[in-house]
């Protein structure tokens, strides 16, 4: 089981363990992405977006979260807010840094659920899968956003750049 008592060596490994260090991380890439960008005689907007939310409203049972009881999800979920909030904490005064909030981007404009376990979700999960391709079944991209996510993403991160660029 993961959850907040019991996190599980992956967790361990990869989250808890790594998260002190990713503000200082982030701040170093935003620095080095805007000094090469002063050596090439530009000084770049440099824009970082959240994590967006895959998990289901509610306790729906669908492939995606088929192994994970409603505790699992919540506890993971609490941990997209904790990273989340690091990235926005790390970067709130880098100059000529935005940070985009994408961790809704599964919310459709109108309003519609594109989480897994809806009827069209929008991040890649075991839902996504076509029975015509087996390969589908072996998703190189889980958590990542479909080509409709990938729009929904564009949509909240372009008036975030187009700001930040002074446009």
């Amino acid at each position: 089981r993961c959850t907040a008592a019991n996190p599980g060596p992956t967790i361990a490994a990869d989250v808890t363990a790594n998260l002190p260090a990713l503000g200082p991380h982030l701040v170093a890439l935003a620095r080095a992405i805007r000094d090469r960008g002063r050596a090439a005689g530009r000084v770049p907007a440099v824009v970082f977006t959240l994590y967006h939310d895959p998990f289901p409203a509610g306790a729906p049972r669908c492939p995606d979260v088929a192994l994970l009881d409603p505790a699992q999800v919540g506890y993971l979920r609490t941990l997209l807010g904790t990273l989340n909030a690091s990235i926005r904490s790390a970067l709130a005064r880098q100059p000529g840094v935005a940070v985009a909030d994408t961790s809704h981007a599964m919310t459709g404009p109108d309003g519609h659920d594109h989480r897994w376990c809806s009827a069209d979700p929008w991040a890649y999960g075991l839902s996504i899968i076509s029975l015509s391709d087996p390969s589908s079944l072996l998703s190189s991209a889980p958590f990542h956003p479909t080509g409709a996510g990938q729009a929904r993403f564009a949509a909240l991160v372009t008036p975030v750049a187009r700001k930040a660029l002074g446009r």
